[in-house]
Order: C-alpha cells, then structure tokens, then sequence
C-alpha cells in the first residue's frame, strides 16, 4: 500500500499519524510504503495522498499541478484540516474534496486518519459499520451518547431504538445488520450478561469472525477498600465473563473519572449513579480509538476465515493461486481458461461486482464471495438474483457465492 504524505513535513502531527498507520499496517500485515511528495508515474502506482493543510499554507503553482495530476491518475486523495474554517487553506484543486477535520475526532484522530486511509487503500468499504451491543439498565446512556457521536462522524451505526422499524421481526432485522457489521462494541458493564440477547449478539460475532471491541467498567466497581458502587454489584461480583473472550488488544478499561461527573474524589461521592452517566470528551476518544484499530484488524481476520472457503469454489483440477490483493483469487482452469474471485467481509453491492469485474478484465469469469447468515431472507436472495450471470455481450459472466456456515449456497 503506498500512501504519500504532502504539507507540514516537519510537524509532530504528521510524525504522530505516520507512526499509527505504520503500526496498524504491521497488526494486518499489508505492506507500507510512505513517501513524500511524490505523483505516480502511471496508473498502476496509484496510491493515497494525504494532504496536511496547516493554517495559513501557501501552495505554489507547482504544487497545485502535482494535485491536480494526482486527481487525474485516479488515486486516492484525502484533504486533512484542523477544523472547518481551514478549508480556505486547502490547494486550489482540492477545494471540492471533502476534507477529514481533526478536531471533531479529537485525541483519536490519528488512529482514525489511519483507518480512513485503510478504508480508501484496502478495505472497500469506504463507511465503517459498527454495532453497539449494550445493556439498557446499565449503560443507556453511554450507548445513546456513541450512537450520535459515530453518526456524527459519518459511521453506519446500529443502536437498537433507532435502526429497527416498528413491528419488524427484531432478532432477525438484528442478525441481518449484525451480519454485515465491521465491528461489534461491547459495552461490557457489570450486569451485561445477564442479558441473554447481548451474549448471543457477542456469540453470533464470535462464531462469525466479526471482530469485538470490549468496553469494560472500572476495576474499581468489583473490590478493593474504596469500591466505586454499581447497582446490585458486590465485593464478590466477577468481572462479565465475555471480557474472558477478548484479547488484550481488543479491550478498553474505563477509569472512574471516564464517567462524565465523576470527581477525583468520587470515594467521598456517596452513590455515582453511573448508569445515567455518559463518558467525558477524552474517555469518548480514547473508544473511538479503540474502535479504529480494531476494525481494521477484524475485517482482516475474516477475511482470513472467508479465504479458504473461496478456495473450495475451484473446481477440481484447477490452479488457485493470489491475486494482487488480499483476498483476490485467480483460478487457472485445465482448459486454459482463467477466472477470478474476490473475497469481501461484507454483502457485496452492484458497485462491489462492478469494480471486480473492472479489475479482472480478460477473465472467463468474475465472482464475490461473502458470508451470509440468512441465505433465505428475500434480500439475500436478491443480491444472488441480481449479480448472478452475463452483465453484456461479450463480458465475463458474474457470480456471488454466499457461505453459511461454512458452505458455500
């Protein structure tokens, strides 16, 4: 993956993104390589240029060409601006472009300038779909408080009250969206399994290889001589046992003065109340960063998961070999023919198939394969219906395998 970085070469927040996205790089293993101000030569060195726009930048004739060649090559471009007001400072031929603006993700903006730029380079899916898995008595308030700041930011969000319509059938609508989700976030407070519908939501991602950010309550609830107090929660209460299912890395534990309110004294506070708190602003950034970071890894372990899967679609006697990216496949018939596979972690779009179809130019064939939980929901059906056979005279013909359960429909 090459990302080239232009403008405030020398800044600690530039260095600061760069080391992000070079560690996030090492977690999924796709290759990095970060150059500076340079313009690819042809279309194959498409890269993503990540523009830094300081306040008061001046950009030369030069440099505005370099942009404008940039655009015309087809490579990815991402704007970066403090805040809105700096768009003025934007070069000329980057004026149309919406631009990412650090201050609305405050202290998480370099891990999500990464996953921006991950999401613009590998992952396909330009919009992270996240679902926020929460127990009402517990954490109301902090699950509502998530829900409008991801939305905020541009995520596809799933919170219960708001995503499922009146009188639809709730787990299967849940199941149908969870399927598709980048991501899971727990909200792992202390009466949090006690709710048989969230661990089967953290159970149906587990059995799914769809990744899980657990968001743990302070250590200082479950004992300790200065307990913080939770309803119902004693000095022998354990810790939610879905927080033993989770790697390190995917785990965030609050502190006490996480929780919007809560004082430094919060032992001489009496009763918290904390399920009707929210999270401060930096508690809130240090979630989203969590999220970042883990969102791109678990789109990476699925498709890991997926990968194999797709191998079997091979008919026998046919060579399987990697295509250029992670999760293309090109099969080599016996006959001489050649078709071509690509792996997504999410229900594939007509713009999904399209642009396989542009990549594989010259195959006999063109398929996407991805896992589907309900093959027989109408919409499922759908997505087979309309991406399956001859797009136009001449072209390869087009497929969509669905797997359930590890086979393939």
């Amino acid at each position: 993956m090459r990302v080239e970085i232009f403008g405030e070469r020398f800044s600690s927040d530039v260095a600061r993104f760069e080391q992000r996205l070079a560690a996030q790089c090492a977690r999924i293993g796709v290759p990095l390589q970060l150059g500076r101000n340079s313009v690819p030569r042809s279309p194959d060195e498409r890269c993503v240029a990540v523009v830094f726009a300081a306040k008061g930048a001046q950009w030369t004739p030069r440099e505005n060409a370099k942009f404008a060649k940039l655009i015309a090559s087809g490579s990815g471009v991402l704007p970066v601006i403090a805040d809105a007001p700096s768009a003025r400072y934007l070069p000329q031929p980057l004026s149309r472009f919406n631009a990412f603006l650090r201050t609305t993700y405050g202290l998480a903006w370099p891990d999500c300038l990464a996953d921006e730029v991950l999401s613009m380079a590998w992952l396909r899916r330009r919009t992270p779909k996240i679902f926020i898995s929460y127990k009402r008595s517990d954490s109301a308030a902090i699950a509502a408080q998530l829900y409008d700041h991801l939305n905020r930011l541009g995520y596809d969000t799933f919170f219960d009250e708001a995503t499922i319509e009146r009188g639809a059938d709730f787990q299967r609508e849940l199941k149908w969206w969870l399927n598709d989700a980048d991501l899971l976030i727990v909200l792992a407070s202390p009466r949090f399994p006690n709710s048989k519908w969230c661990m089967e939501e953290v159970t149906f991602c587990q059995q799914r290889f769809i990744g899980v950010a657990a968001i743990e309550w302070p250590d200082e609830i479950y004992g300790g001589a200065a307990r913080l107090r939770f309803p119902t929660v004693r000095r022998t209460t354990k810790k939610p046992v879905v927080l033993l299912a989770t790697m390190p890395d995917q785990a965030l534990t609050l502190k006490p003065t996480d929780f919007a309110g809560i004082r430094a004294t919060w032992v001489k506070d009496g009763d918290p109340d904390l399920p009707s708190r929210g999270l401060t602003k930096n508690a809130l950034a240090r979630v989203l960063s969590t999220c970042a970071r883990q969102r791109t890894v678990s789109i990476r372990q699925r498709l890991e998961d997926l990968i194999p899967l797709a191998r079997a679609v091979a008919p026998a006697g046919d060579t399987v070999e990697d295509g250029l990216s992670f999760g293309d496949l090109i099969l080599r018939e016996q006959g001489g023919g050649k078709s071509y596979v690509r792996v997504l972690p999410f229900r594939p779009r007509p713009e999904d198939l399209r642009q396989a179809s542009a990549d594989a130019t010259g195959y006999r064939a063109v398929g996407c394969l991805y896992a589907e939980n309900d093959p027989y929901d109408g919409r499922a059906e759908a997505i087979r219906w309309l991406m399956n056979g001859k797009r136009a005279s001449g072209s390869s013909d087009s497929f969509v395998w669905a797997c359930c359960g590890g086979v393939i429909l």
